[in-house]
């Protein structure tokens, strides 16, 4: 159980990865706009770290990216089930990795099993240390601010904080430095109070616990620092929308003064002067409201971006296509099974098959030789007879499956290129969508019959 929740971790970090690659070079792109996009943009990234499903659609901007994607809304580049595959194999949408980490993989069980136990343990540990740091840091935070005074409502005053912060999550409450004058405490309140009418009270420290799931992966903190920065700065642009030039040079004034020397914690509340302070200031003193058609413009791209970024791919590559070319010929009843999400058991139960189709696929022997109780896989079998000293590349996907007791069916996608001793090509087939029978004979799952295109 807890090895396929250190896999599933896995595929989600890296199709967030992706998704913020795409999410940071539209941030360059919309510089000039307001914060409050780029910000919003940090959304589709956090859902693509908590949520190993997402809806399919032919919109999809991530097709270039995911190459694993299932029919079932689930991506899996590292497969939930690689300790019991005959041929483990990754596909992480970029095929020089794939082949460095493919050669890499162990191919006896009990190796890949030990990896992965290590592997979920390191991961375990990382994770758990995190949020024992960030538990500590707040009660710390909480003891240190425990002599501070009412000031009016949740607004509190001590002479032991340095920067103004919002403290809880149910029940928030500001924390003010003793030494604001009172025109920076004007506008420190009025900082914290947007934080609080947004929620970023609650946002970034959940966006915490995400990084602390994610910690192995470097670009989650990255995209944690920019989220934090992006969040600052629409704040910033929210409280001077209503300021004229003079208040927002002493809005500037006051972040500079109240630039944190250590900042708190990042699980912790958020701090008024966090960080990139002269930046923040640069962008509230170059802020304009911008035109009202303008940010129409902008939040349609938005929708539509987010959404493309939301989306997976309905499969790798242009198989999809495949599929709907060839819905006439498998009929509707029997094609309309694609769909059907396979569960844990449906992938356990037809791996052995996969493993054994992955043998046929990569046989190169002669007839006489070759293994006559693979039933209908057969018919995938490369002959040395016909051509002698030729290899096989292949790729073979499992769609989905689904089993009953004593039979059921499988779709698989495959391609294959056979070559002569020269490196010539003799024979292929590529992005073949393929029906397969199974039944269950003696104990095992043997493939009885074939459909597929001719």
């Amino acid at each position: 159980m807890m090895a396929q929740i250190f896999l599933t971790v896995l595929n989600m970090s890296i199709t967030a990865t992706y998704v913020m690659l795409v999410v940071i070079v539209l941030r360059l792109l919309l510089k000039r706009a307001p914060k409050w996009i780029s910000y919003a943009l940090w959304s589709v990234v956090l859902f693509r770290l908590v949520s190993p499903f997402s809806f399919i659609s032919s919109f999809s901007l991530l097709s270039r990216f995911i190459r694993s994607s299932a029919i079932t809304g689930q991506v899996e580049y590292i497969p939930t089930d690689i300790i019991i595959a005959g041929v483990p194999k990754v596909d992480v949408g970029i095929p020089a990795f794939n082949s460095l980490i493919n050669d890499a993989l162990p191919w006896s069980t009990n190796s890949l099993q030990g990896v992965i136990i290590i592997g979920n343990a390191i991961w375990l540990a990382g994770f758990l240390s995190m949020l024992v740091y960030s538990v500590v840091s707040y009660i710390r935070l909480k003891r240190r601010i425990s002599s501070a005074t009412r000031i009016s409502g949740n607004v509190y005053e001590s002479d032991k904080v340095e920067s103004p912060f919002v403290c809880g999550f149910f029940r928030p409450e500001i924390y003010l430095p003793v030494s604001l004058s009172a025109t920076n405490q004007a506008f420190v309140l009025q900082h914290e109070l947007t934080h609080l009418k947004r929620f970023d009270h609650v946002i970034k420290p959940f966006a915490f616990l995400v990084l602390a799931i994610h910690w192995f992966n470097p670009m989650i903190w990255l995209a944690f620092r920019l989220m934090s920065r992006d969040m600052e700065m629409s704040c910033d642009e929210r409280v001077v929308q209503e300021l004229n030039l003079d208040d927002r040079a002493d809005y500037g004034g006051a972040l500079v003064q109240l630039a944190m020397k250590r900042p708190i914690f990042s699980g912790s509340p958020l701090a008024f002067g966090e960080s990139a302070t002269m930046g923040r200031v640069r962008n509230i003193l170059k802020y304009r409201k911008p035109a009202f058609w303008v940010t129409i413009v902008v939040v349609l791209t938005l929708i539509i971006v987010g959404t493309g970024l939301l989306a997976n791919p309905r499969t790798a590559g242009s198989s999809y296509m495949t599929y709907i070319w060839q819905k006439d010929f498998f009929g509707s009843s029997v094609y309309s099974t694609i769909e059907y999400q396979m569960t844990d058991e449906d992938r356990a139960t037809v791996s052995p098959v996969m493993s054994t189709a992955e043998k046929v696929f990569t046989y190169t022997g002669t007839k006489a030789e070759a293994d006559k109780t693979v039933g209908a896989l057969a018919r995938y079998y490369h002959y040395s007879d016909e051509t002698p000293f030729s290899t096989v590349e292949y790729n073979l996907q499992l769609i989905t499956a689904k089993v009953d007791r004593s039979s059921g069916y499988m779709w698989v996608v495959y391609s294959d290129e056979q070559y002569d001793s020269d490196g010539a090509i003799v024979s292929g087939s590529w992005d073949i969508l393929s029906y397969w029978i199974i039944e269950k004979t003696d104990g095992a799952w043997n493939v009885v019959g074939i459909k597929e295109h001719p």
